[in-house]
């Protein structure tokens, strides 16, 4: 295995990207780790943007990442497709009504 000489964290933190696919168009307002905002890298791919969090999660803990955007509406339903884990990760997200 590959010894990192900077370790951030105990040992045997879990180290995790998250990427974010916006819609085109979308802007972020903000990105918060359990409440405290944070930083992320911003790219795009197809025209989408792409914001991704650098997380590290302790062993035996938990992290919340919220991201707050403003998009276009776009019909259908929200796409949120979902690594497949071990142990499977729980996901949230909350898509306001926009046919009012």
């Amino acid at each position: 295995g590959r010894r990192d000489e900077n370790p951030q964290g105990p040992p045997n933190t879990s180290r995790s990207l998250v990427s974010l696919y916006a819609t085109a168009g979308a802007q972020l307002r903000s990105v918060s780790v359990d409440g405290v905002p944070t930083t992320v890298e911003v790219g795009s791919e197809l025209g989408h943007p792409v914001y991704t969090a650098n997380l590290q999660i302790p062993p035996g803990t938990t992290r919340m990442l919220t991201y707050q955007l403003i998009e276009p509406t776009a019909p259908g339903a929200a796409t949120v497709p979902v690594q497949p884990l071990v142990l499977p990760m729980g996901v949230s997200v909350e898509v306001p009504d926009c046919t009012k």
